[in-house]
């Protein structure tokens, strides 16, 4: 499928063409997100109980911090796409508006003021060594990208 006008492909930027509803299911995007150094996945995108809910739980499977843009993501109905909001908050997934993603992304790498999660519960356990980062509520900081990246659906 083709990006939307003003969605197109920019110079130099990567591209992530995902086969199926998560767009770490067979695709490279782990493997390249590790390889940046990124701790951090900020979704936005269609179908909130589709692609973006699956590419969510991929996110939090992988042990990433993952954040769904609220307003940036939707389904067929408002009920449908809160339902499924509220699913993956109760995981792990931060919810936030763009506003709050906006202003994130033109300050510090510091993701100061987010709600905290709904499960207080460590998902990685006593042993991690993640899990001291993890019950102190506070998320790592992201590297910037040098290129965009997106993922889009093979057409």
């Amino acid at each position: 499928a083709e990006p939307p006008e003003g969605f197109g492909e920019i110079e130099g930027e990567i591209v992530i063409v995902k086969q199926r509803w998560s767009a770490f299911f067979r695709t490279e995007l782990d493997m390249l997100l590790r390889r940046l150094g990124a701790g951090t996945v900020v979704i936005a995108g269609l179908q909130t109980p589709n692609c973006v809910r699956a590419t969510a739980y991929d996110a939090i499977a992988l042990d990433y911090e993952t954040v769904v843009v609220s307003d940036a993501t939707s389904a067929r109905s408002g009920k449908i796409h809160v339902s499924n909001l509220e699913d993956m908050a109760a995981v792990g997934v931060r919810i936030i508006p763009t506003a709050k993603t906006l202003a994130f992304l033109r300050t510090p790498y510091e993701w100061s003021g987010l709600p905290a999660r709904v499960s207080g519960r460590d998902r990685r356990g006593p042993t991690s060594p993640h899990s001291k980062r993890r019950r102190s509520g506070r998320i790592p900081s992201i590297r910037p990208l040098s290129s965009g990246l997106r993922s889009r659906r093979a057409g």
